[in-house]
Order: C-alpha cells, then sequence, then structure tokens
C-alpha cells in the first residue's frame, strides 16, 4: 500500500466516523427526522448542478414516484432509524450498525 493510499484510507476512515459524530451530537437537537432530511437535503443540492450537466435531469423527472419512494425505502428510512438510535446508544455503536445494514440479505 502506498502512502497515497494509506492517507486516502485515513480520510475516509475520519469522514465515516465524523458523520457519526455528527449524528450524535446533532439527532437530538434536530430531531432524527429532520436531521436526516437536512441530510438527504443538502446531498440533492450538491447533485442536482451534476445532473444538469449530464442532461439527465429530464430522465430522473419522469421516473419520479418511483425514484422517491426508492429513496425513502432505501436512504430515508433507514437513515432516520439510525438517527433514531444515535439518541439513545453510543457514536461507536452505531457506526458498526451502519454496515450491517448494507450487508443485510434483500427479499
Amino acid at each position: 500500500m502506498s502512502s497515497a493510499d494509506a492517507l486516502r484510507l485515513l480520510l475516509l476512515s475520519s469522514l465515516w466516523g465524523l458523520s457519526f459524530i455528527f449524528m450524535r451530537v446533532a439527532a437530538p437537537e434536530f430531531g432524527a427526522v429532520p436531521l436526516v432530511l437536512v441530510r438527504m437535503g443538502i446531498g440533492a443540492l450538491l447533485l442536482v448542478p451534476l445532473l444538469l450537466s449530464l442532461r439527465s435531469l429530464r430522465l430522473i423527472w419522469q421516473h419520479k414516484g418511483p425514484l422517491l419512494l426508492l429513496g425513502i425505502v432505501n436512504h430515508v428510512l433507514p437513515f432516520s432509524l439510525l438517527a433514531l438510535a444515535t439518541t439513545r446508544l453510543e457514536a461507536g455503536f452505531t457506526s458498526l450498525l451502519m454496515p450491517l445494514r448494507r450487508f443485510s440479505p434483500r427479499c
């Protein structure tokens, strides 16, 4: 592993861990659902210019219903439950829960 790879891994792990600490601090203040909606809104605002540059916004607008349902089921609901869990659990324990959600069996 090169030093650049090690630095990237360190940066990635820092960002991953800081997001759970941020949720642990912010969830009791904002509430679980408003916090997740703000995070998803910021992410959407950052992705809209990319979609505009790729001219994909029209395609997304045509399929907005299924994409909205997919976003709620795959992102808003699990992140809301995780933010709710952070109000009662330690940030380190909730960081262990997130990979379990990603590797859970799908029906």
